[in-house]
């Protein structure tokens, strides 16, 4: 197999590896949710169950963004490196782990 096959499946795998990271609150808040409409759970409750389960999960998205990206790539070196490399992988995969994050709503406005 050619290293852009193997690239790019690679990348597949790991984009559905984040769709399963990313759905994994919402085996939470579904039943939270349901309880709510249904009206056995005030929407007190609900708040005091939803709130600090997304803070907990924006937290642990950033802490894995930070962790990961010292892990998979280390400091970023400059240089020149081939699009289907190992260093793209490392580079494409730390990037995808950042956005995870919420990194943008912290930058100023872009002009």
């Amino acid at each position: 197999m050619r290293r852009a096959q193997a690239t790019t499946l690679l990348q597949a795998f790991i984009i559905l590896a984040s769709f399963l990271v990313l759905a994994a609150p919402l085996v939470v808040v579904l039943p939270v949710a349901d309880d709510l409409l249904r009206g056995r759970m005030s929407i007190i409750d609900t708040a005091a169950i939803l709130i600090p389960l997304s803070l907990a999960t924006w937290l642990v998205t950033i802490g894995v963004s930070i962790g990961g990206k010292w892990l998979i790539i280390g400091r970023y070196r400059p240089g020149a490196y081939p699009l289907w490399g190992s260093y793209y992988i490392r580079w494409w995969v730390t990037a995808r782990l950042q956005a995870l994050s919420g990194r943008r709503r912290f930058r100023g406005a872009r002009r």
